[in-house]
């Protein structure tokens, strides 16, 4: 039977049967890494990111089907009978979708509601992943539950593994589904970029409304962050989201820490003289990055790193 599973995986996944055989037989051989996050926990010590990467052969299993669910709702799946497509109120993983995407979306509204899952890939078990593989990509029992055997480690998704993402956007489509149909009656907005559901409205969200949101989030499996839930109003300041600020008639950088960066990035390149293509290329991200978010501070606090970065473009990375 297993024989037979692995064929079947092989063919929706468009690799080599041996491949899957060999990913099998070392799913065991996860690697545990950490990384830093930003900021400290409530006893003052750094926080960490826990990561459990694959091995090799397991993680091109792993590309693979993040390939498969990603072509999931494009045109060449439609022609094939496909009737599934990415919602767009989902802007997480996915291609020419971002957090700027997502804040996009509730340009003009004066109420904001946010909350972010708690461990979101971690507490996603096994099961689901094999419920969502079966309602939302159209797969057999038998071939779901073994495509999420492929893609957890220790019976859930985790951080590390290149088709969690897609995966977890699958098994969230359900929750999206219930908040649309809320918003649509409400007229509210929603969107869900990564962990984080937002819901926006042009009046203030009554506090019934809002636990009636964190309800159905419960509800549908998900454990909320409680440090991560937050009620924001137009008239008490810029509404953020997505780590972007939201404002009446345009986006804008969520903290003026993005400019300093930038400048004294630029700055201290320009001082010592040089830059080599690798920093160069980060500066230029830089700009790229508040270009997108807010083209106004280019001409307002950039002018002079922007003078100084084209100087060490134009001598080579010598100043």
């Amino acid at each position: 039977m297993e024989q037979e599973l692995v064929s079947r995986a092989a063919q929706l996944l468009a690799v080599e049967p041996a491949l899957i055989e060999q990913a099998l037989q070392e799913k065991g051989q996860y690697q545990r890494r950490t990384r830093k996050k930003p900021g400290k926990d409530a006893e003052g010590r750094p926080r960490i990111r826990v990561l459990h990467v694959p091995p090799p052969v397991v993680k091109e299993v792993q590309r693979a089907i993040h390939r498969h669910l990603l072509n999931l709702g494009n045109s060449w799946f439609r022609k094939l009978g496909s009737d599934f497509a990415w919602p767009i109120a989902m802007h997480g993983f996915l291609p020419r979708r971002s957090n700027l995407t997502a804040a996009r979306d509730h340009i003009g509204n004066t109420a904001l509601f946010t909350l972010d899952f708690a461990d979101a890939f971690p507490s996603v078990r096994r099961e689901r992943v094999a419920t969502a593989l079966r309602w939302h990509a159209k797969l057999g029992r038998q071939e779901a539950n073994f495509i999420a055997r492929l893609a957890t480690y220790r019976g859930r998704l985790c951080q590390g593994s290149p088709s969690s993402p897609l995966l977890f956007n699958l098994v969230v489509l359900n929750l999206l589904k219930s908040l649309e149909r809320l918003a649509a009656e409400r007229g509210y907005r929603v969107t869900i970029y990564c962990d984080e559901v937002a819901i926006t409205a042009d009046k203030p969200i009554p506090a019934e409304e809002r636990r009636a949101i964190l309800q159905l989030v419960i509800q549908a499996g998900f454990a909320v962050h409680p440090k991560k839930i937050r009620y924001q109003e137009a008239r008490w300041g810029a509404l953020e989201v997505t780590k972007v600020l939201v404002r009446p008639d345009r986006l804008g950088l969520s903290t003026r820490h993005t400019i300093d960066r930038v400048r004294a990035f630029i700055d201290h390149l320009a001082r010592r003289g040089t830059a080599d293509t690798k920093e160069l290329a980060k500066a230029k991200g830089y700009i790229g990055w508040v270009e997108l978010v807010d083209p106004e501070k280019l001409k307002t606090r950039l002018r002079k790193s922007l003078a100084q970065l084209a100087k060490l473009e134009q001598s080579g990375g010598h100043s």
